[in-house]
């Protein structure tokens, strides 16, 4: 197995492995994107200064982490999508909402106002079958479907969301139209299985796995303003938590 250095990474990891991380931290960081052709191994054999099965190898090591797919006519091509992230302490803002709102791009399934569920109605805090304001969207980055929302909000959110309005712009911008802000909020993350008709829009085999967030969000007053339920494909969404060491109580040393 050959040893060395490529560029100033250290002299103790076999070589194959040195151009993998190479080229794996291009492809993560959006430097090679989705689609975009990588070297022959004979022109990486060069560049790294290394056999042509070393180079092989590390090509390998990409197509078996599903980074790339290589074809004998077209050669090696990036597959790999970065996951769209949120905020990166874990705490979503009401500012970062309405940004990734802004960065993706929506179409509309379906906008209709109806009698709300005994469920909708409690989450709502609302009398039971009042009306309300129900809009399922598919939401798309880079062109590629990401996740399906479904929202529900009181019916006189209607003055402010239309659905003209909703296909260009954010819900929670709309709503900041109204005069009331909101202030507050509860979000539930868990992890479920895609139904059939979610799996075809999300262009998925039925049962792959989903993020689901429930969001319920409270204006100043403390009455909600709008309740989302989004699920969202696993390999283009992803949450990135930091975590502070918090010392227990139990274990402080005097």
């Amino acid at each position: 197995m050959e040893y060395a250095k490529v560029g100033q990474r250290a002299a103790a990891l076999p070589l194959y492995y040195q151009i993998y991380s190479s080229l794996r931290d291009r492809i993560k960081s959006g430097e090679l994107s989705y689609g975009a052709s990588l070297p022959t191994e004979h022109e990486l054999s060069e560049q790294f200064g290394v056999s042509r099965i070393t180079a092989r190898r590390a090509m390998k090591e990409l197509s078996e982490n599903g980074l790339v797919e290589r074809r004998r006519r077209t050669g090696t091509k990036v597959i790999y999508r970065s996951p769209l992230p949120t905020d990166s302490d874990g705490r979503t803002t009401i500012d970062s909402l309405i940004a990734f709102g802004r960065e993706t791009l929506v179409k509309i399934i379906s906008y209709e106002v109806s009698e709300a569920t005994l469920e909708e109605s409690a989450a709502l805090e609302i009398e039971c079958q009042q009306r309300i304001l129900r809009v399922e969207r598919l939401r798309l980055v880079k062109n590629l479907p990401l996740g399906i929302i479904e929202s529900i909000l009181p019916l006189e959110a209607t003055q402010w969301v239309s659905e003209e309005k909703l296909a260009n712009n954010p819900l929670l911008e709309l709503l900041s139209h109204s005069g009331r802000e909101i202030r507050a909020g509860q979000q539930v993350i868990s992890a479920v299985a895609a139904g059939p008709e979610i799996a075809l829009r999300l262009e998925l085999e039925p049962r792959a796995p989903l993020l689901r967030i429930e969001r319920l969000l409270r204006s100043e007053d403390g009455k909600p303003m709008a309740r989302t339920i989004a699920q969202y494909r696993g390999d283009r969404y992803q949450l990135a938590l930091d975590l502070d060491a918090v010392p227990h109580p139990m274990l402080r040393t005097e």
